[in-house]
């Protein structure tokens, strides 16, 4: 039955603290008492706790003056108005930054999107100014009857200066 009672010292005032205090269930109420009759140092424990509780009701009791209470709940409130302030400004800024995070992303979306749709649609673009040397001198290739023939002045590098890539 005392086993269960702890044997060093701060569990001892804290069982005969909880004790006075009335926290301790009726069980542990009855091994508490069974081992104050049984263990002469422990109720003597009891006793200089129970003096020192005694002592304590005949302090006089302080109360707080009103002006006491106003500076407190105004430095409450001011304190309270700080945090606001701060958590407010935090806010602020994370939010600006956030703006403009989005605002540079979309940038980057359209500025990419403005590009791949422009080398797109340059394709064609891109293809006629390859051509181009071909396409002025049509006229003089539609005279000409036969495709060996070019390919013949081709090897002999008649073509090759004209055409800059």
């Amino acid at each position: 039955m005392n086993d269960k009672i702890p044997k060093n010292q701060d569990a001892d005032l804290e069982q005969l603290v909880a004790y006075l205090d009335g926290e301790l269930d009726a069980d542990q109420v009855r091994q508490l008492e069974d081992r104050l009759m049984s263990d002469a140092q422990f109720q003597n424990q009891l006793q200089q706790l129970q003096r020192s509780w005694d002592l304590l009701d005949d302090l006089p009791r302080e109360v707080a003056t009103e002006s006491f209470t106003k500076t407190t709940v105004e430095m409450v409130a001011v304190k309270a108005s700080n945090d606001l302030i701060a958590a407010t400004t935090a806010f602020q800024r994370k939010r600006t930054r956030r703006q403009w995070l989005g605002w540079s992303v979309a940038l980057m979306v359209c500025a990419g999107s403005f590009w791949g749709f422009r080398s797109w649609l340059g394709r064609h673009d891109r293809q006629l100014v390859e051509d181009l040397p071909v396409i002025e001198n049509v006229d003089m290739y539609r005279t000409i009857d036969d495709i060996d023939f070019l390919l013949s002045l081709d090897q002999e590098g008649l073509f090759s200066d004209e055409v800059d890539q």
